[in-house]
């Protein structure tokens, strides 16, 4: 076994979908704040040995820099000493206000060091021409945007700007899952309405702990057919829907709730072929 004379700051295994970035990776990063910790040596468990680039910002603007990292795949290395903190989060159990400190270190770096528009409302989008896992986000995408919304696609932004408009926004909108965990970035107390793309997503567990430690104002509108489930969904103007724009005083057109009934037909058939599959290949 390698022995390295050191001592050092372990942060845990962190993983690299960005969704577990935010819930699974962070809940020891609040040590970074502390004064006795400033110049240690990090270690972190990286399985394949790498890590996304965001986590590489993530650092820099928390003001670490490459050199201090360490990256360990399937290593076993002994140091003299290893300080390992306790998590701020454990889901099911308990999230401590430790838990925002590394979100807010960085978010105050970006207000500091760049400038963006800003926009109030902001939707942000899953749908895209070549995702098969939704479909009709479209059309509800057009009933937001004609309400003054900014639409955003996180993909086509950098880290820094996705970080800039969930700050300075007052309210955010996105369906269930990784996106709507981004609340984090926001100022306490943001509206979010959350839109649920299949059965359960007010379920996520991650995602309470989120609303609750940023005091988030949270709505959650099914959006979703009886048929959709987690790997795809068929997304429609929903009666909630309707409410949620009726108490917010926003607008929609007639349009707004036509469904391409071709388009929907096609695809409640093949869900039904799908599950007949399953139950013949049971049998």
């Amino acid at each position: 076994m390698k022995y390295v004379d050191d001592e050092v700051l372990y942060l845990g295994r962190l993983r690299q979908h960005y969704g577990h970035f935010i819930v699974d990776s962070v809940g020891r990063f609040w040590v970074l704040t502390r004064p006795e910790f400033q110049n240690m040596p990090i270690v972190v468990s990286a399985p394949g040995g790498w890590l996304p680039e965001f986590f590489w910002e993530f650092f820099a603007m928390s003001g670490i820099p490459r050199n201090r990292v360490m990256l360990l795949n399937d290593e076993t290395i002994r140091y003299r000493k290893i300080y390992i903190p306790q998590l701020s989060y454990i889901m099911g159990e308990y999230i401590s206000n430790e838990f925002k400190q590394p979100f807010e270190t960085v978010i105050e770096f970006v207000k500091q060091n760049n400038k963006y528009p800003v926009y109030q409302k902001i939707y942000l989008k899953k749908y895209t021409a070549h995702d098969k896992r939704i479909k009709g986000e479209e059309k509800i995408i057009t009933s937001f945007e004609r309400n003054g919304f900014a639409i955003l696609n996180p993909a086509e932004l950098s880290f820094k700007e996705q970080i800039w408009y969930y700050n300075h926004c007052d309210i955010m909108v996105s369906t269930n899952g990784t996106l709507a965990h981004n609340i984090i970035w926001a100022k306490d107390g943001t509206g979010l309405l959350i839109l649920e793309r299949f059965p359960g997503g007010r379920n996520n567990e991650h995602q309470n702990y989120i609303n609750l430690i940023k005091q988030a104002k949270v709505d959650y509108v099914p959006i979703y057919d009886m048929y959709s489930d987690y790997g795809r969904s068929f997304c429609k103007f929903t009666p909630e829907l309707q409410k949620i724009f009726l108490k917010y005083n926003w607008h929609w057109e007639k349009d707004d709730l036509k469904i391409n009934y071709l388009k929907y037909s096609i695809y409640r058939i093949r869900k039904t072929l799908s599950k007949l599959k399953k139950i013949w290949r049971k049998d």
